[in-house]
């Protein structure tokens, strides 16, 4: 997806050294690949399964897409992606080659895992060197498949626990990835991803273990399972919030439902941190997130729930959406192209769609909601308060608030510094109170000012300050 746009000068499209590739821009001169990347700030970069996958022919790779949520050999780089498949040295290579660039630029890699279920449970090494061990089955004989992929992987069972932690750490050490984003990890047992994070925390602290934290299947007691319900047993473990998303766009699997931005009814809980502490045990276990590579994407939601507006409009509600993700606390998370209002064509499961449904159109990356994205990412990165590393500083310090159906409040206070921060989802201008006095200006009127001085003044009385149509209003009090 990256890197198989056709009018760019990238030499290696859609292959590992693809992305490895500096210096390559679109016909129009804008950077792509790598460069763009970069310049975005951003820290960690999530990757798709990029392990041997089943559904795509290595030796015609176009012939077939598939995200690779189809595992065949958990230990083996997907060929498809490589320059020479036939070649077993040419995937190893290429896959390190690309990861070090990625290091080269200070851009830590996640890798996408599928240990919750296989592609074809019948020919699989798994039922092939001990027939019935690896999967769970129903009291019956048949499959479990709380999956929906047709089988459970048995990950409570010693040897299965065993293979999945190999496979994990063989990744880490081998190919030197930073962290990994479990898929359907609710289907794993508790005690195998404790027993990960556990192994990474004596490695290195900072990888990062996320995951899809969704109750699913019957076989494996509730109480054991790897969901956001046990987070107090899961320190350190992350889980995408998906109230959060709902409660910004809609829900996802209704693309004319609407959310906060799109100027619809809102859970208000989705920004109540006193809840939040009750759900996660930390705050980095928090993925806050708008969107992913699952449903429609964002603009494709937007402009269904809210057809017949203006590009520009459309611009706003996705600069909005995405500076309540960047300016929250916990962990923000981007779909790729999100910036720059990726559309799928409202194909809200693009698993096996071709490369004209799923590639990223570089050209389009000029938009100014991406500027607008880096200078979000640039500021939180610059302000250590808009992440907090404890529910006891956020419970302390911040207060967010619902102003009205369409405006939210959040003040950021401590001992050094007194940000206000306004999200107004109405398509008129909204108004709030405010304390008297002198404020620098970061974000107004879908505008950033971190590279220029703006400064307004509340005089005693007033009180009021007025937020533009859709859009963010981020100050400090001088």
């Amino acid at each position: 997806d990256l890197t198989s746009f056709p009018k760019t000068n990238v030499k290696n499209k859609g292959k590992y050294l693809g992305l490895a590739e500096k210096g390559r821009k679109t016909e129009n001169n804008l950077p792509v690949g790598l460069d763009y990347i970069a310049s975005l700030g951003i820290t960690h970069l999530q990757l798709l399964p990029f392990y041997d996958f089943e559904t795509v022919d290595e030796s015609k790779p176009s012939a077939n897409y598939n995200w690779g949520y189809d595992p065949a050999n958990y230990n083996v780089p997907e060929g498809s992606f490589a320059v020479d498949p036939y070649d077993p040295l040419s995937r190893i290579k290429e896959l390190k080659t690309m990861v070090q660039a990625l290091h080269d630029h200070d851009i830590r890699l996640i890798m996408d895992v599928v240990y919750n279920h296989v592609y074809n449970e019948y020919t699989h090494p798994f039922t092939v060197l001990v027939p019935g061990y690896y999967f769970r089955h129903l009291p019956d004989c048949r499959l479990a498949n709380g999956t929906l992929c047709g089988n459970e992987i048995a990950s409570e069972r010693s040897m299965v626990k065993k293979y999945i932690i190999d496979s994990v750490l063989y990744w880490l050490n081998e190919y030197k990835l930073d962290g990994f984003r479990f898929d359907l990890m609710g289907i794993l047992d508790t005690f195998t991803v404790k027993k990960l994070r556990q192994l990474f925390n004596e490695i290195d602290p900072s990888i990062i273990l996320l995951g899809e934290g969704w109750n699913m299947g019957d076989v494996l007691p509730e109480s054991i399972r790897a969901t956001l319900e046990r987070s107090q047993f899961l320190r350190n473990v992350s889980f995408f919030n998906d109230q959060f998303r709902n409660a910004i766009r809609g829900n996802v699997f209704d693309k004319y439902n609407r959310g906060f931005v799109s100027s619809g009814p809102t859970d208000r809980d989705f920004i109540n941190y006193d809840l939040m502490q009750k759900k996660y045990a930390e705050p980095e276990q928090i993925i806050q997130y708008a969107a992913a590579h699952d449903n429609f994407t964002l603009f494709d939601q937007i402009s269904s729930s809210v057809p017949d507006r203006s590009f520009q409009e459309y611009i706003q509600r996705q600069n909005l959406a995405n500076s309540i993700v960047i300016l929250s606390q916990g962990i923000p998370f981007i779909h790729s192209g999100q910036e720059f209002l990726r559309t799928k064509f409202g194909n809200p499961n693009s698993y096996n769609a071709p490369d004209e449904i799923n590639q990223i159109v570089w050209t389009e990356s000029d938009r100014e909601s991406v500027s607008y994205l880096k200078a979000l990412i640039q500021f939180r990165k610059e302000h250590p308060v808009f992440r907090y590393p404890s529910f006891k500083k956020i419970l302390k310090h911040v207060q967010a608030d619902f102003l009205s159906d369409h405006l939210i409040k959040v003040r950021i206070k401590d001992q050094a510094d007194d940000y206000w921060v306004f999200f107004n989802s109405y398509q008129a201008k909204s108004y709030g109170l405010i304390d008297a006095g002198d404020y620098q200006v970061y974000f107004a009127a879908n505008n950033s000012y971190l590279d220029q001085e703006k400064t307004v003044s509340i005089a005693e009385g007033e009180n009021t300050i007025a937020i533009d149509p859709l859009s963010t209003l981020l100050l400090r009090k001088i």
